[in-house]
């Protein structure tokens, strides 16, 4: 995904909006950089905190993409393609989140009866 919006935004890219079109670039970046640290992390805690990165990164993203298209940077075609996806992505990330969330839970739940075994014995 961040491979397609730098391909589109070096595509749509003038003088005047330079700087747009490096930040979208910058943000499709965090999101895919964002997805590999958390996939490096050992601990789910840890990698729960690189996903949510990514997901507040692919918002922007999402927003920054409206715009361009609303200012008549990108075409609709390009920013509906691009579109797809995101909602790819953010669907991933969604899955990834709730796993990790489950794991949490399930280790402060063993946690928990291990403590409540060392109190009773």
């Amino acid at each position: 995904m961040a491979g397609e919006v730098a391909r589109l935004m070096r595509q749509s890219c003038r003088r005047e909006t330079r700087a747009f079109t490096d930040h979208v670039t910058h943000t499709a970046l965090g999101v895919a950089t964002s997805v590999a640290d958390g996939y490096g992390r050992p601990v789910a805690g840890e990698q729960r905190d690189c996903y949510r990165r990514a997901r507040r990164l692919l918002a922007e993203l999402e927003t920054q993409l409206a715009v361009a298209r609303h200012a008549d940077l990108l075409s609709p075609g390009a920013v509906a393609q691009v579109t797809v996806r995101v909602g790819a992505v953010a669907r991933l990330l969604t899955g990834y989140l709730s796993f990790i969330e489950r794991q949490i839970a399930a280790e402060s739940a063993a946690e928990a009866a291990d403590a409540a075994r060392l109190t009773r014995a």
